[in-house]
């Protein structure tokens, strides 16, 4: 074999480009004897005597031995050699018409780069593979590994050479070309993931939507799909919009991975459907009135349930509490409730502002019997003790001022909230519940100053600020001083036109008209 490579390379340097290559074919022939007789150290061996032949000048148009040569530079940590080497093989392989040949040692150099921590090199090399050969097998995974490498490149650009293709652009790409490999539910899930940081709800639920239900991600992509909607929803309601639409397509869309077109449930529960029954109730009793279409399915879904997961059980006997307590069943739903004595804290914590939020919206008879059970649920989450954090305590305290509100304890709520405001004196949220709940009990002196204090901490024309200014013109209003409040109200309107919004800005206008009205028929 050294005398092969010797007269390989005399022939190369003469300029003799037959014999070179008939010497090279000869080396490279040997060289699979000796992998046959003599086993891999003879082997390496061998590859080290052709490698050394390139270095040397000798160059090599034979595939099998640049690829020898490759591996070899590449086990003596000779990287930039034994790249070059991959690259000229890859094209004798294309030229060679052995595409699967050239994919082969491509997918190697992308790899040795990945491995070196070249991101940006990495990824170039993986996309115009996978590009150049898109029918190849491996093809999609490739271009997974340009996505993920893109998404891992820290480095700045240094050259005008380097890519530019953005992730977003690579993740679209991919599903362009290859829509139904494996590799494209991962797809998906980043690409969902762009959409939704960037809040474009639509198109992440699209993508979540588009991950097929036996892959890996699917449990994922339904928790994600479920997320995104709320947050559509939830920016629509804060936006004055409409959004009953979207979550009664949502909650169908959920419902249709449970029940099959006759409305057949599942013999076997996935986890898969087991976490879309759930994002359906949970639609369903946030976003519209089907209590009853709840109940059935979060029922049915715990049936069969002994398999599922701890968080699951528990999270899904919460929204059954919320979806029976909602058609007025207070009993079953105080039992229900009851079997949830050991769940995780913020489980029952959702039960309490769900049934808080029920509460709000109830006939004044139901009201009250909605406040009892939150209260019943929050002493649940008391007796946990130190198992709660800090930020859970705090959400636990108001979630139980505004039961005892709702329950017509009202000197209990007064009180309870008043220890909060003062232990909290820069938590905005606290000391608003704080004078909302001495609006509601008609202690006027004490909310206006209250609000006041509120005022004089937020920043002015924040929401919170043109609140304070509104309860301080309705305590104005109760204490008898409308021309004060009716001065205030117009002032503010001359500073801050839109006053908070339409909602806010009509019960300022309505306020405005009833002070003026007192203001001159008093004498």
């Amino acid at each position: 074999l050294e005398a092969y490579a010797s007269a390989w390379r005399a022939a190369t340097e003469s300029g003799d480009e037959q014999k070179s290559s008939l010497w090279q074919d000869r080396a490279a022939a040997l060289v699979r004897q000796i992998d046959a007789r003599y086993g891999p150290y003879w082997s390496r061996r061998a590859d080290m005597l052709l490698a050394a032949g390139i270095a040397r000048g000798g160059g090599s148009d034979n595939l099998t031995v640049l690829v020898r040569a490759a591996e070899s530079f590449y086990r003596n940590g000779q990287i930039d050699q034994a790249l070059a080497a991959y690259d000229r093989a890859v094209e004798l392989a294309g030229q060679a018409k052995q595409p699967d040949v050239a994919f082969e040692q491509a997918y190697t150099a992308a790899a040795i780069e990945q491995q070196r921590g070249n991101r940006r090199q990495a990824a170039e090399r993986f996309r115009r593979l996978a590009l150049s050969l898109p029918s190849h097998p491996k093809a999609s995974e490739a271009h997974l590994l340009a996505i993920y490498n893109t998404a891992h490149d820290t480095a700045p650009a240094r050259t005008p050479s380097l890519s530019t293709v953005s992730y977003l652009t690579l993740l679209q790409e991919h599903l362009q070309h290859w829509p139904a490999a494996a590799t494209a539910n991962q797809a998906r899930m980043w690409l969902g993931g762009v959409e939704e940081h960037d809040k474009q709800w639509a198109d992440a639920i699209a993508a979540y939507r588009g991950v097929t239900p036996d892959s890996d991600h699917a449990v994922a992509a339904v928790e994600a799909a479920a997320r995104s909607y709320q947050q559509w929803l939830s920016e629509l309601a804060r936006a004055g919009k409409p959004n009953r639409g979207i979550a009664t397509e949502a909650a169908r869309y959920f419902e249709s991975m449970v029940m099959s077109p006759r409305g057949d449930l599942p013999e076997r529960w996935s986890q898969t459907q087991r976490v879309a029954a759930t994002s359906a109730a949970t639609l369903w009793l946030q976003h519209t009135d089907d209590y009853d279409q709840a109940e059935r399915l979060l029922a049915a879904a715990l049936t069969e349930a002994d398999d599922a997961p701890a968080e699951w059980r528990t999270a899904a006997r919460s929204l059954l509490v919320f979806a029976v307590a909602a058609q007025g069943c207070r009993d079953e739903a105080a039992r229900q409730l009851g079997e949830l004595a050991d769940g995780a804290p913020e489980q029952l914590l959702l039960v309490i502002e769900g049934l808080g939020r029920l509460a709000g919206k109830a006939a004044p008879t139901v009201r009250r019997e909605l406040a009892e059970l939150q209260l019943q649920a929050a002493a649940l989450v008391r007796a946990k003790g130190d198992a709660i954090s800090n930020q859970q305590r705090r959400a636990l305290d108001l979630a139980v001022v505004r039961g005892l509100a709702a329950a017509g304890r009202m000197d209990e709520a007064v009180k309870s909230a008043r220890q909060f405001a003062a232990a909290s004196p820069r938590d905005g949220e606290t000391q608003e519940e704080y004078a909302r709940l001495l609006v509601d009990a008609a202690e006027w002196p004490e909310a206006l100053s209250a609000w006041r204090a509120i005022q004089h901490k937020c920043r002015e024309g924040s929401d919170r600020w043109l609140r304070s200014i509104y309860y301080q013109s309705q305590a104005m209003e109760h204490l008898g001083k409308s021309d004060d409040a009716a001065r205030l109200i117009k002032l503010t309107e001359a500073l801050h036109p839109d006053l908070g919004g339409p909602d806010l800005k009509t019960r300022f206008h309505e306020l405005l008209r009833r002070c003026l009205r007192s203001a001159s028929a008093s004498p």
